[in-house]
């Protein structure tokens, strides 16, 4: 849905008939100022056309350079960020003092550019406002498009909800979306671990369908601050003795899946991630998390080594959010 408040920003990404290469374009917009909501339907409109999108968060971007570094894979992910034929980028304020892959993401800019493909990315604060941004990166973002996005109005913050919360293939009445909102304020980026904590619920398998509800439920959840991801994959990669490689690989081994699984199930409950922010972490579609929580729910009540190695790891999660941290990290 397009907001008023927005309109340039989407008649400058969504304009087909520009007869120049669109470069470089920045969206700088508050939380809630709809975002990601608008890079979500460019890479979309994008992939109706059989353009090759590439959509990756500024946090899950280091995190994958880093990977890349530890396994001396550094060309392949080099290569993977200059292949689409749009490149997106959210969240690009987290990048603030990374000096290198501010430098990595400079580079493919300037190669996209130079190929005549389009790169769009989103942040929360100008430039400007970034003391530890790169002058490689500065100089990227200096000639951008620049677009200034602001907090779109109730009944428009309604509408983005709405298109959000059916990615998540959830039914949804309008009271519930309306009490969502409420919630939300102006972040609307906040809305999938809101989501993720009221659909954590066992009661919350047939939707969204009763606010009050889960007003009760989010206090009771909130006793309790999630565990951070990595925390939660390291345990596993210690119970399973396996390598966090192992996890993020492409092996079908028994060996790897079950653990894979059991990491995606206890990303969901512990972590409080949602489907795609598991996917993110893990590699995988996000559909792939959803099956995985699904499968080790029945293989918990059926399989009592399943089901103690699920008791052990949550214990020892419960027992130590403090030292690990309860960031997302």
């Amino acid at each position: 849905m397009r907001s008023d408040a927005n309109r340039e920003a989407w008649a400058h990404l969504f304009d087909g008939r520009r007869a120049d290469p669109p470069g470089v374009s920045l969206l700088v917009g508050p939380a809630g100022s709809g975002k990601t909501h608008l890079l979500l339907a460019l890479a979309e409109s994008q992939h109706a056309l059989n353009s090759r999108v590439l959509f990756v968060r500024a946090n899950q971007l280091t995190l994958g350079i880093l990977h890349a570094v530890q396994r001396h894979a550094l060309a392949s992910i080099r290569e993977e960020l200059r292949s689409p034929d749009l490149l997106i980028v959210d969240g690009l304020e987290r990048l603030d003092g990374r000096v290198g892959t501010q430098r990595e993401l400079a580079d493919v800019i300037a190669h996209l550019e130079t190929h005549g493909r389009r790169v769009v990315l989103a942040s929360q604060r100008a430039p400007d406002d970034m003391e530890r941004l790169g002058r490689p990166l500065r100089q990227r973002l200096d000639r951008a498009h620049c677009f200034e996005l602001h907090t779109p109005p109730h009944g428009a913050r309604i509408e983005i909800l709405r298109r959000r919360i059916a990615r998540w293939d959830v039914p949804a009445g309008a009271d519930a979306i309306s009490w969502l909102t409420s919630e939300l304020g102006d972040d609307l980026g906040s809305l999938d671990a809101l989501l993720t904590r009221v659909l954590a619920h066992p009661t919350s398998a047939e939707g969204l369908v009763d606010p009050e509800r889960h007003r009760r439920e989010l206090r009771g959840a909130a006793i309790r601050s999630p565990v951070a991801p990595p925390a939660i994959l390291a345990r596993v990669c210690q119970h399973f003795d396996l390598r966090s490689a192992d996890l993020l690989g492409t092996s079908r081994s028994p060996r790897v899946t079950l653990p894979r699984q059991i990491a995606m199930y206890l990303l969901r409950h512990q972590g409080r991630l949602s489907y795609p922010e598991i996917g993110q972490r893990l590699r995988r579609h996000h559909t792939t998390a959803m099956h995985a929580c699904r499968r080790i729910e029945t293989r918990r009540a059926e399989d009592s080594r399943v089901a103690s190695a699920l008791d052990l790891l949550e214990k020892d999660l419960g027992e130590r959010p403090q030292k690990d941290g309860t960031g997302r990290g």
